[in-house]
């Protein structure tokens, strides 16, 4: 369980730096997709 929650952590941190290297644009536009 640990191991999952370590990855879901690793995963969201990867995503939140990906979004502010490329700005907001690209996460509204996710965010219309999803």
């Amino acid at each position: 369980m640990k191991k999952y929650l370590a990855l879901r952590y690793l995963v969201w941190v990867t995503q939140m730096a990906y979004i502010n290297i490329n700005g907001n644009v690209e996460f509204k536009y996710s965010l219309k997709l999803a």
